[in-house]
């Protein structure tokens, strides 16, 4: 009965250990480590183009380069669902 219950608790660690492990890569994945959040920054400029595309939107706009020319700037976004959910955007916003 003792050894039942072991092989229990083994078996149930084998199937939890991967599940937490991927969970813990998803995280990570979207970490906002990479971003100064304390900065902000203000760009006045055209939608060039809204790609309303899987796993991120992204926007991609021309606006001033700071020396008198154009640039393209892109901005990754939340997925499409979380737009169309959260903010009501759709392809067509």
């Amino acid at each position: 009965m003792r050894r039942c219950k072991f092989m229990n608790a083994i078996r149930r660690f084998l199937l939890t250990a991967p599940l937490l492990s991927a969970a813990n890569a998803a995280w990570a994945h979207h970490s906002f480590a990479m971003f100064d959040q304390t900065r902000r920054a203000t760009l006045q400029g055209t939608v060039k183009l809204l790609e309303w595309t899987n796993p991120h939107v992204w926007l991609w706009v021309d606006g001033s380069d700071g020396k008198g020319g154009t640039a393209t700037y892109g901005f990754e976004t939340n997925a499409p669902a979380e737009l169309s959910r959260f903010f009501g955007w759709s392809k067509a916003s």
